[in-house]
């Protein structure tokens, strides 16, 4: 997923509210906490572009213009399965807001690798700024208003302790009763009562990211009406219906990072590997044939007819393919499967598979790495090529005419479904960095889980993993 990190002119936006409802000083509006900013969440915006050419991260042609994305339906996925959320670091978390304000979608755990880290010279200048006035403090409090929000991909399993400028000692509210504790020695506000951040953090997330294009990101945060509800206090009485102030054009701030998703799939043109000792291999490939290499990501897989299991890793499968047709069919992988009573990964019989005399059993899975008419293979040159010599200059037929093998690299020349041609060689292929990498890790995944556990029969039964 892509991650989004901005940051709000708080202070700035206090002090608009200030003005607009006649406040003399900030003090008078901090201290009406009814009239501060309630916030709505956020609008997040997309743009799609291809690359440039191929493996460049510059913006070609654009395949979709501005597209609202609807984070709760985006990530409702994630947030369905997610173990929990990761908490934000506590300085981080003297600049964001109460979760009913809408602005910090929380960070499912993450199982590998780490989430980008914040960077914003913003908000670590609020951050600085916060801890001078109060280095206890560690949060905000929720919105004194009737507009709170809902359980949305903003929501967290607990609400954060909200500490920092909330009624009460050490905070910038008013107090029921007593008086303000002393202010802190290292602290540069000249008030009696903390200030509020200078900048707020605003955070969302995309999980609807799509293989081998580039993003283009921009957001605007949504407020609510101040005077919602309040027809007799405002001049212009339709001023107080709409329950949120309207975004306007301007409010839009564009990312300045672009952001290239690799594919979620590759094909390469590979050298046979026929062994001849394991069933249902993959025939030698004759003139105008080459094989294929698939290396897919897959979240799960359809092992049988209500069998679904998860995955989550990179898939490798191989087929042939032939010139002048579509690449289609179904293909064999030793995918190592996830076995809960054994503890560990196995590799399972392929259910329905016949066996055949003096071979090994498949073990894995048979799935359809191309989807139907996606890929036409247009041409194939080298790769093993038998010709036959012909009679020299002047002399005769003969009846047995001598042959001669060549063997050389293998091209096909693929045409995808919008025109483009794409020109793969198995020399070239072999040497790419990035396949081998995939195929070594998936090579080792297949072969530690063959000599660590036995072989388990294929799974019965309709089950279905989320």
């Amino acid at each position: 997923m892509n991650v989004l990190q901005a940051s709000f002119p708080y202070a700035e936006q206090l002090k608009r509210y200030q003005q607009a409802l006649r406040y003399s000083k900030l003090d008078e509006l901090l201290a009406h906490p009814e009239d501060m900013p309630v916030f709505n969440g956020v609008d997040v915006q997309r743009k799609l572009y291809r690359p440039l050419r191929k493996g460049s991260s510059e913006p070609g042609e654009l395949v979709e213009d501005w597209t609202s994305l609807d984070l709760a339906a985006n990530s409702q996925e994630l947030r369905a399965v997610k173990l929990y959320y990761d908490e934000d670091p506590v300085d981080l978390k003297r600049v964001e807001l109460h979760e009913d304000h809408l602005l910090n979608m929380p960070l499912p755990h993450a199982i590998a690798g780490k989430y980008p880290d914040m960077k914003l010279k913003t908000i670590k200048e609020s951050i600085d700024k916060m801890k001078k006035q109060d280095a206890k403090a560690a949060s905000l409090p929720p919105p004194k208003s009737k507009f709170m929000g809902d359980a949305n991909p903003f929501k967290r399993d607990s609400a954060p302790d909200a500490k920092f400028y909330n009624s009460g000692p050490g905070g910038f509210m008013p107090q029921t009763g007593g008086k303000n504790k002393p202010a802190d020695p290292g602290n540069t506000n000249t008030n009696s009562q903390p200030l509020p951040p200078d900048n707020i953090y605003v955070r969302a997330y995309d999980t609807d990211v799509r293989d081998g294009l580039i993003h283009e990101y921009r957001m605007r945060v949504k407020l609510k009406n101040p005077n919602y509800g309040k027809r007799d206090l405002v001049s212009k009485k339709s001023d107080a219906d709409p329950e949120e102030l309207p975004p306007l054009e301007e409010h839009w701030f564009v990312f300045s990072q672009k952001v290239s998703v690799p594919q979620g799939g590759y094909t390469y043109v590979v050298e046979p590997n026929i062994t001849g000792k394991v069933a249902y291999e993959l025939k030698t490939p004759r003139e105008g044939q080459a094989v294929l290499q698939f290396q897919r990501w897959y979240e799960y897989v359809d092992v049988s007819e209500g069998v679904r299991e998860p995955v989550g890793d990179w898939v490798i499968a191989e087929m042939l393919a032939t010139r002048g047709m579509f690449v289609s069919g179904k293909a064999f992988s030793p995918l190592p499967f996830w076995d809960s009573v054994e503890n560990a990964f196995v590799l399972r019989e392929i259910p329905g598979d016949k066996a055949v005399k003096g071979k090994e059993p498949r073990r894995g899975v048979i799935l359809e790495p191309v989807r139907p008419k996606s890929l036409l293979v247009v041409d194939v040159a080298g790769g093993k090529e038998t010709r036959r010599i012909g009679p020299n200059p002047g002399e005769g037929r003969v009846n047995r005419q001598p042959s001669s093998t060549d063997e050389s690299a293998a091209e096909v020349l693929f045409m995808y479904p919008d025109g483009s041609l794409d020109l793969h060689s198995s020399a070239v292929d072999k040497a790419d960095a990035d396949r081998k990498a995939r195929e070594d890790t998936f090579n080792t995944w297949v072969k530690d889980t063959a000599e660590k556990n036995p072989a388990a029969p294929p799974k019965k039964g309709k089950e279905d993993f989320p």
